[in-house]
């Protein structure tokens, strides 16, 4: 999620040559008008009840495809079994009502939902799944067995028909919800997905016999605008590689401008493959004003600067394999299907990679702000919550990570410390504590038991306002002081709270009356210096996300800086085999389990 009218747009340039099929029609960035979900997204919560368990019943005789199916399911709800025909199944709740509901007859009598199912697993590669972790092979070693058979009602047939229903219901969750437990990666995610009150039996069986199998796991996924262009990128990127990628351009290799160069014919092939440069030229050696704006749109969508100079880290980017980039779009896709459903007519978005801060109203962006995150080492968290109030000409109580960080160590060295910069000392009831009677070597965030507190001055962290929203990480939105620092391109250096640049067009916004609380209202109380909290008309949904791939309104991509290091692990968990994802905020609608653990 980049500006989406955003650098390229702002310097009057447009995608074109290869990535043309990036260009698609709807809005920009996370979210734009969804496609309608039907009675799927109903199904689509409520599939994350599922828990599995694995089981199969010893081989024997062959069975009436009921009487063989009831034995599984038996199996299944003892859990003392792990397989069918040597193959880890999901048993879960659902699965068993499912057949319950059927009689323990088979649910995929139609050869047709048969396919679908089929041709969903094939499809899940292009939403950067592996159709490996849905049973693929022996799907089709089983489909050619039952379909061969010169006996029907064979224990194959049933084993086939547990076999996709495992498969339909491991699909559903994956596309619903991400193959990934996010909680695994982060132990406070706190993104919920609404749950449904009914029964999801009748509308998985409705799709299932009304062969709308394939329709019905589409509509799963992400509805936006965001998740759709990631698709297109994918499949982009994946005929790419299937062309053999790029040449590698030498790091040591010098460019300047009207000069010719072996190493220039190779910089315009990289450039013109990922659609940056689009010109030809008779005279391919010659680094002219082509290359050149070629050069800066490459810059720009990987956040190396607009500098036209390509230095060793520019070649170093441009020589990344196409495998990298294939990686990092897969990684975002599965972060899409964590966060990007069910989302309000209204909210804000803090895009802690891109730098900015959104606010959307009718699926489409109505402003923006840069904004600034925290380090590496005191992360901006990723969760969800809403915006209760704000407070003009606010106090700023030190965090114990600054505490730690900076105030704790200043005040040992130097007694005046606090006092120069304005604190005041405040005990447990609030008395004021002179601060040269404390021994500050003594304490740490944890056991001191004093608060610093700074009042309303043009030295405040926390600027002329800030955004207070529920949130055990205390965290804000809020202004700041520190204003030359929005002007450079990485903003990571706040202590993890989102410093906004301009945060009284936000307050105005979110506070939605002109009449009383005008952009020169708040402007006019936040120059008395005295406190005023005001509580908003409506909170305000906010999602604080964590994208290292973001979209401009006609496609185009903007790679950024993995500043936290967090795609990897996204990565090594989505290419696990057969990974099952865990969701234990999920309720449990008539009793049944939640929990969902990993199987290999």
């Amino acid at each position: 999620m980049h500006s989406f009218e955003g650098t390229f747009n702002a310097a009057g340039l447009r995608r074109t040559g290869r990535f043309r099929r990036f260009e698609l029609r709807g809005g920009g960035g996370f979210a734009g008008r969804s496609v309608s979900r039907c009675l799927c997204l109903r199904a689509t919560a409520l599939l994350l009840l599922i828990a599995f368990g694995v089981a199969g019943p010893a081989e024997g005789q062959d069975q009436l495809p009921a009487a063989r199916t009831k034995g599984h399911i038996k199996s299944f709800d003892a859990a003392n079994r792990r397989h069918v025909r040597g193959v880890a199944i999901s048993s879960i709740p659902i699965l068993s009502k499912l057949y319950r509901a059927n009689n323990y007859n088979p649910l995929w009598a139609n050869s047709e939902a048969q396919d679908q199912l089929v041709q969903a697993v094939y499809a899940v590669k292009d939403d950067g799944l592996d159709p490996a972790d849905y049973h693929l092979s022996d799907l089709l070693r089983l489909q050619t067995e039952v379909r061969d058979s010169v006996k029907p009602g064979t224990d194959a047939a049933a084993d086939f028909d547990l076999l996709l229903t495992d498969t339909f219901i491991r699909l559903a969750c994956h596309l619903s919800y991400g193959k990934v437990n996010p909680r695994s990666l982060n132990p406070a995610w706190n993104f919920r997905h609404t749950i449904s009150d009914a029964d999801p039996v009748p509308v998985l069986l409705n799709a299932i016999r009304s062969s709308n199998v394939f329709d019905f796991l589409d509509r799963l996924k992400p509805q936006v605008p965001y998740y759709l262009k990631l698709r297109t990128a994918l499949a982009v990127y994946r005929d790419i590689q299937r062309s053999g990628g790029w040449k590698p351009i030498p790091e040591d290799a010098r460019f300047v401008k009207g000069e010719c160069s072996p190493h220039v014919v190779l910089l315009r092939e990289r450039l013109s493959i990922t659609g940056d440069l689009t010109v030809p030229s008779d005279t391919p050696e010659l680094f002219d004003d082509e290359v050149e704006l070629g050069a800066v749109r490459f810059k720009i969508r990987n956040h190396l600067g607009i500098d036209p100079t390509i230095r060793r880290t520019t070649v170093i980017e441009l020589n990344r394999p196409v495998e990298h980039w294939i990686d990092k779009i897969r990684v975002n896709l599965e972060r899409a299907r964590w966060v990007l459903h069910n989302l309000p007519s209204e909210f804000v978005i803090v895009d802690i990679a891109g730098f900015f801060v959104y606010v959307y109203r009718d699926r489409e962006i109505v402003w923006r702000s840069r904004i600034q995150v925290g380090g590496p080492v005191r992360q901006t968290p990723s969760f969800r919550s809403r915006i209760d109030h704000l407070v003009l000409n606010p106090s700023w109580t030190v965090p114990p990570g600054i505490l730690d960080g900076l105030v704790l160590p200043e005040a040992s060295k130097n007694p005046a410390y606090v006092n120069q910069e304005g604190f005041t000392v405040l005990d447990a009831g609030g008395k004021a504590v002179d601060p040269s009677k404390i021994d500050w070597a003594a304490y740490s965030a944890k056991t001191l038991p004093f608060r610093l507190r700074l009042g309303p001055s043009p030295t405040n962290p926390m600027g002329a306002v800030k955004f207070s929203f529920p949130n055990e990480f205390q965290i804000f939105l809020h202004d700041t002081p520190d204003r030359d620092a929005f002007k450079d391109m990485q903003r990571a250096f706040s202590f993890g709270c989102v410093r906004v640049e301009k945060p009284l067009e936000l307050a105005e916004l979110l506070l939605n009356n002109p009449s009383k609380w005008s952009l020169a209202r708040l402007l006019e109380i936040t120059r008395t210096r005295k406190p005023q909290a005001i509580r908003l008309p409506h909170p305000m949904p906010i999602m604080l996300v964590y994208m290292t791939v973001l979209v401009e309104q006609d496609g185009t991509l903007f790679f950024r800086d993995d500043v936290y290091e967090r795609d990897k692990a996204v990565l090594k968990a989505l290419n696990e085999r057969n990974e099952m994802v865990s969701h234990p905020e999920v309720n449990e609608p008539d009793g049944w389990a939640h929990a969902i653990t990993s199987r290999k």
